[in-house]
């Protein structure tokens, strides 16, 4: 008999000693795949973030940069603003690196610069998401790691990768790459699992003594009562020890009454109960979510068999009134007598405040705290909802602030930030409760009115809006003027879905710009057949850079004193297949609203000082060559383009001429005034074009090498007839030889208009009179010839 039951006391003990290794390897695959989940979970609302925020705001960077190689990609403005905007996104997260890959596996952009464009097609998981758009993540330990903190030694990072998909899309744009730092949590569950492990073998080895001694007992009855006392005890010390040592909040209840049986230290310091006051308290007591039915009514399917644990995310309620959110796990233990439920207890503050965090980043937009794109979608789809249940309309406005890029280029990016920080407090101010006003990126805004009766109201709120932008908004200690223009579409008399609806109020906006900004246009269907002309000259002038469709010519530039061509303007022409020669009227507008002015603006610049160094080997060594210069072209490397130009085409600096206008010099930025004495000090000579027509601010003139003036054509047109026009004519020019510069008239016609420029001292001229702008050949047949 004793042997027996020393045989079964040996048995049990290892079979319980293989539970407990059961244990260990479920409880941490458990815990690694809650890890793992949660940890993915915040990477997707990241990336969502990135989609929603910084996918749209850098579109044109990305789609330009699968095209690019490394050298450009790292040399690219637009990776050091994103890389800006990434730090940003990622500040106060466990992010180690991220990275953007597109669909071929290119890295297009990552927080380490050794990384971009580097290529991995052979990634299994990356293609995995790209090709079938669902988020997937691996768990590794990595013995040193370069991130965003710098090298890390020995850390478990979980790599996460997540599709960026636009808004309609049919599938993945690029795949995110999120690295982030679990090793602080995957460390405190080892922990935690080495301390419950440790706990039960010590138990363990406790009840198998207990065995042991038990076989020795004489008496059967009594051995079986002993054991049975025993038992009772050592589970109450089995239990208390566990639960004491845990950093967690753990406690026990009876499985009919509901009434706490025991509890850990932790919960009696969490919720400030005292042990006598806790005991006579059920869950329910401590949990407002749940009464006592609806308690049992969760229990239910465990004391059914049909679940082994109950999982809830809830609240518990301190004595003292406080609540904090908790994640419950609820196990039946049916081996006591009477069968109770153990609880284990994680406070999950953190967890919801990031989660709160990352769900703001979502859905509101980080500099302004207005609701973002995917926001404002969710919400206009509730108002084409209630549209129809009401029988009624709602509206979307789109927004544009005007020539908020001058903004930013002459004050700054922080300064831009802050005029729109005050656009948006007080567009708020302006609508109505119950609409909504939403950032859609940059300066673009939209404002959602629901529950529409008629056109009237959209237009009184349109007239509020436009009235917002009256009074002067104050930025860095100066007043600053700024307007925007608004395209409004309804709904449904418009369109039926959210994704025309805004193609229609964009449409709308650009009208409005086109018909002189600071105002409000409706749409109507003209202006889609004038938006698709729009978009068909953009596809074409892409073309036509690509298959060198474009030409100059050159109108000559007269000196008054002597009669002789001693220069020429470069202006751009357009060998359209199908239209003929088009003048920059048909297209510049549509090259410089997509930035197609830059590379375009590159090309007139190569060709024209190719082509005048041509026209001086021929025998006309000091012919000079002017060339218009964009806004956007000041703020891609002009300076390191100019002076490569120079050296590829052999043309002295001295000869080129570049023209800029008065609306570029606005302000005083560092960053332009640098720019200039460095165009200066490469020996190229700055001309203020169409002065008198810009800003009423003569300050320029003093503080940047400008060489010339060129007097705005409106101004010479009337000359000989208006009064007014011949004195700012001759104001413009008295000024230029005052300040040491030349003047340069423009459009001049007539022989009369010739004869008053001469009488007044006026240094060049160019226009029809003289010519017609020719091609380079007629041009050269101009001046061997004597003209």
């Amino acid at each position: 008999m004793f042997k027996f039951q020393r045989y079964f006391a040996t048995a049990s003990f290892i079979a319980i000693v293989g539970a407990a290794a059961l244990l260990d390897l479920y409880y941490r695959e458990l815990a690694t795949d809650d890890l793992v989940a949660i940890t993915q979970h915040d990477n997707v609302i990241l990336a969502r973030m990135f989609s929603n925020t910084l996918w749209p705001e850098y579109s044109d960077y990305f789609r330009q940069a699968s095209d690019l190689n490394r050298r450009q990609l790292l040399e690219h403005a637009g990776t050091q603003q994103l890389a800006q905007a990434v730090r940003k996104l990622v500040t106060g997260l466990p992010v180690l690196k991220l990275k953007v890959f597109d669909t071929s596996g290119k890295v297009l952009y990552s927080t380490d610069p050794a990384q971009i464009g580097l290529h991995d097609p052979t990634e299994v998981l990356r293609e995995q998401v790209a090709r079938e758009g669902r988020p997937a993540s691996e768990l590794v330990f990595l013995e040193r790691f370069h991130g965003l903190g710098g090298v890390r030694q020995g850390v478990r990072v979980l790599s996460s990768y997540v599709p960026v998909m636009e808004e309609g899309a049919a599938g993945p744009q690029a795949v995110l790459e999120v690295y982030t730092d679990v090793t602080a949590l995957f460390d405190r569950i080892e922990q935690t699992r080495s301390r419950v492990i440790q706990a039960v073998l010590a138990v363990l080895g406790l009840l198998y003594a207990g065995l042991y001694l038990v076989t020795r007992r004489a008496d059967q009855r009594i051995m079986k009562e002993q054991l049975r006392n025993r038992h009772n005890t050592e589970l109450l010390t089995r239990f208390g020890r566990i639960v004491d040592g845990s950093s967690n909040e753990i406690y026990v209840f009876d499985a009919d009454t509901l009434l706490f049986v025991q509890a850990n230290r932790g919960a009696y310091e969490n919720l400030g109960y005292t042990p006598h006051e806790l005991l006579t308290m059920t869950p329910a007591d401590i949990n407002p979510e749940y009464d006592l039915q609806a308690f049992e009514a969760c229990l239910a399917p465990v004391l059914a068999g049909e679940r082994e644990q109950v999982k809830l995310e809830t609240i518990h309620q301190r004595k003292d009134g406080s609540t904090y959110p908790v994640e419950l796990r609820l196990q039946l233990s049916r081996s006591e007598t009477p069968p109770v439920f153990v609880a284990l207890v994680l406070d999950i503050t953190e967890r919801k405040q990031a989660e709160a965090r990352l769900n703001h980043l979502a859905y509101y937009d980080d500099l302004t705290g207005l609701p973002n794109r995917a926001l404002f979608a969710d919400r206009m789809h509730q108002a084409m909802s209630e549209a129809d249940r009401h029988e009624c309309m709602a509206a979307i406005m789109y927004l544009d602030l005007d020539l908020f890029k001058h903004i930013n280029d002459s004050l700054g990016h922080d300064a831009g930030d802050s005029l729109l920080v005050q656009v948006a407090r007080r567009l708020s101010g302006a609508v109505r409760e119950g609409d909504t006003v939403a950032r859609m990126g940059g300066d673009e805004f939209t404002i959602i009115l629901p529950d529409v009766g008629h056109v009237n109201e959209v237009s009184m709120v349109a007239d509020r809006i436009m009235t917002v932008f009256s009074e002067p908004f104050r930025v860095e200690d100066r007043d600053l003027y700024i307007s925007a223009s608004i395209g409004i579409t309804l709904y449904p008399l418009d369109d039926c879905d959210l994704e025309g609806l805004l193609k229609d109020a964009d449409t709308a906006m650009y009208h409005a710009k086109d018909a002189g900004r600071n105002r409000y246009q409706f749409y109507s269907t003209q202006m889609t057949a004038q938006a698709m002309d729009r978009l068909q000259i953009e596809h074409g002038l892409r073309r036509a850079l690509a298959e060198d469709e474009f030409e100059i010519h050159y109108q000559p530039k007269v000196n008054l004193h002597s009669g002789a061509i001693t220069g020429m303007e470069a202006l751009l022409r357009w060998r359209h297949p199908k239209q003929g020669l088009l003048s920059p009227g048909h297209f510049i507008g549509v090259a410089e609203e997509t930035g197609l002015i830059v590379p375009l603006g590159e090309w007139v610049l190569r060709r024209a000082c190719v082509e005048t160094r041509r026209l001086q080997c021929a025998g006309f060594p000091r012919l000079s060559v002017a060339v218009n210069i964009s806004a956007r072209q000041f703020h891609s490397d002009l300076v390191e383009t100019v002076s490569r130009i120079l050296e590829e085409s052999r043309l002295s600096a001295c000869y080129l001429e570049l023209e800029i206008t008065e609306s570029l010099l606005m302000g005083d930025a560092r960053e332009l005034t640098e720019m200039l004495e460095q165009l200066a000090g490469l020996g190229v000579k700055l001309l203020i074009d169409d002065f008198g027509t810009g800003y009423s601010s003569l300050n320029y003139l003093k503080r940047f090498p400008i060489h010339a003036l060129k007097i705005d054509r409106s101004f010479v047109k009337d000359i000989t007839t208006n009064p007014d026009d011949a004195a700012i004519t001759t104001a413009i020019i008295n000024m230029a030889h005052s300040l040491g510069l030349e003047a340069v008239a423009e459009g001049v016609e007539q022989e009369e208009q010739l004869d008053f420029l001469v009488s007044r001292a006026c240094d060049f001229m160019q226009g029809f009179y003289f010519s017609r702008p020719v091609p380079a050949d007629e041009l050269l047949q101009m001046l061997q010839a004597g003209r």
